[in-house]
């Protein structure tokens, strides 16, 4: 008997406080809704028109072809994403200073070479050995830009994925090393 009146008691009190409090206004739902709304706005960032054509300089050299960027960028991570109209093709900059970091594609695994798979496999099963990894389609290929010569550097970047886990493998091509490094979800 004295069981449930130690398991009745907390239910009652929750209750009356919930009672008490009543409905969540509109108007303060509506506040909440506007402020999560003002906050993805600040991530959004317009393209300067006078550093447009250098981002799209060094997106239409990767491609090799023209590619359409969209008028506003968003940002990550102290940097600013601008996609192309399709979201393939991607720059990645500084928006003060307009240092390209990176330019990256979307391609599919199987136009990647091989030991960088490996390498990613590598890592992912340095980490956790008797799960099975099954890379997603999809691979984020990005290359580094160097910003005084005005041409793409030394580093690719791939991003490999699949379920519960992502990796990344950084490569120096003229010197032709790999360094992997795993995020795997639990």
């Amino acid at each position: 008997m004295n069981l449930k009146k130690v398991i009745l008691a907390p239910l009652i009190v929750s209750s009356m406080l919930a009672t008490l409090a009543g409905p969540i206004p509109a108007g303060a739902e509506a506040a909440q809704e506007n402020q999560q709304e003002q906050q993805s706005d600040n991530k959004k960032v317009p393209i300067d028109k006078k550093l447009a054509p250098k981002l799209q300089k060094a997106v239409n050299e990767l491609a090799g072809k023209e590619i359409k960027l969209k008028d506003v960028g968003e940002f990550i991570n102290g940097q600013v994403r601008l996609l192309s109209e399709d979201e393939k093709y991607g720059v990645h900059f500084d928006s003060k200073s307009g240092k390209i970091w990176s330019v990256s594609v979307m391609t599919t695994i199987d136009k990647v070479d091989k030991k960088f798979q490996d390498e990613a496999l590598k890592q992912l099963k340095s980490a956790y050995s008797k799960k099975k990894y099954i890379f997603n389609k999809d691979v984020t290929q990005s290359r580094s830009y160097d910003n005084s010569k005005g041409k793409f550097g030394d580093y690719m970047f791939y991003g490999f994925s699949g379920k519960d886990f992502k990796v990344q493998v950084n490569a120096n091509i003229s010197e032709g090393y790999a360094i992997p490094f795993a995020t795997i979800d639990i």
